[in-house]
């Protein structure tokens, strides 16, 4: 994702609230920003997720590894 203009340099290190593009007013801070997420935090939360996922398909708990987006949605 390329940060705009206004945002900064400093934007280019976070994501989009995965509910940004619908601006409903609880996707916004207390300043009315919008919410975003560290990448590498997030990125970090996904594999952590995303090992859960596989243990639990090799477990028989679970029928499939989620995808990344249905991830995304979950920790929305």
């Amino acid at each position: 994702m390329a940060p705009s203009r206004s945002c900064g340099w400093l934007r280019s290190y976070f994501y989009n609230h995965p509910g940004y593009i619908t601006k409903a007013p609880e996707l916004k801070d207390s300043g009315g920003k919008a919410k975003v997420y560290c990448m590498l935090c997030f990125n970090a939360q996904f594999v952590s997720e995303n090992a859960l996922d596989e243990g639990m398909v090799i477990a028989g708990t679970q029928a499939a590894v989620h995808s990344r987006q249905a991830i995304e949605d979950m920790n929305a």
